[in-house]
């Protein structure tokens, strides 16, 4: 038995009330449960008893202790929800990060990817012999400015967009991971290394930064076409 607009409207609005934030994580158990609600319908369950069995499936209870009384509904308790989420950014975390350090390692086997980086080795020497080392260190901050300009396009588009997608917001936010550890640097800086040392690693860090926004970037832009792609079928349908 196929559901109505109204009845998946209804579980849609049912799992925004639970927190389903991210459309695209909100997409896959809504498929789910109107698949197992019309299954259920097709054994002569109700659609209410349907969504009932359906709720305490994820580990959810009909249940409400708030103050001094209690409240009997699928609206009531969504505990079980909490935990599917936590365990779906872990996953996608997870399947996210694996891409970058797969496109990372593919950085590598390049050899025009090689020979920039030879490149910009050099570049970063002859700079750090030709002017003072604070100049210098002030040189490599400003290549973070690109990388955060760009982080905040996208956050800007996305919110104008108001396409809230967990995937989208796990790519992009890993684009800008090694940009959280510039205090590194100031820590560096502030050993008793000698100079050249202190930089080498400074170099080292910014140039694998750059590697790093490189490929988390080649991965969103991926990531970005799939789901918009979904997002507009969704739509339409």
């Amino acid at each position: 038995m196929k559901l109505s607009k109204e009845q998946i409207q209804y579980i849609d609005d049912y799992l925004k009330y639970h927190k389903f934030k991210y459309w695209d994580i909100r997409y896959e158990i809504l498929d789910h449960i109107v698949n197992t609600v019309e299954y259920k319908m097709d054994q002569g369950i109700s659609f209410d008893n349907a969504m009932i069995d359906v709720h305490q499936s994820f580990g959810n209870s009909m249940k409400m202790f708030w103050n001094t009384h209690i409240e009997y509904s699928i609206f009531a308790n969504g505990n079980g929800y909490k935990k599917l989420i936590h365990n779906k950014q872990q996953e996608l975390h997870k399947k996210y990060r694996n891409l970058i350090f797969k496109e990372f390692k593919n950085f590598f086997k390049s050899f025009k990817n090689i020979a920039f980086l030879i490149i910009l080795i050099l570049f970063e020497i002859v700079l750090f012999k030709s002017i003072n080392h604070k100049s210098f260190l002030r040189m490599n901050l400003l290549t973070s400015i690109f990388p955060i300009i760009i982080y905040l396009y996208i956050l800007i588009k996305n919110t104008i967009k108001k396409n809230n997608s967990l995937s989208l917001n796990l790519t992009y936010g890993m684009m800008f991971l090694p940009y959280f550890l510039l205090g590194t640097v100031n820590l560096v800086l502030k050993t008793n290394l000698p100079i050249y040392i202190s930089y080498s690693i400074i170099i080292s860090y910014f140039i694998l930064s750059f590697i790093w926004f490189f490929c988390s970037l080649k991965v969103y832009r991926k990531t970005e076409k799939e789901y918009t792609e979904l997002y507009k079928q969704l739509k339409l349908s």
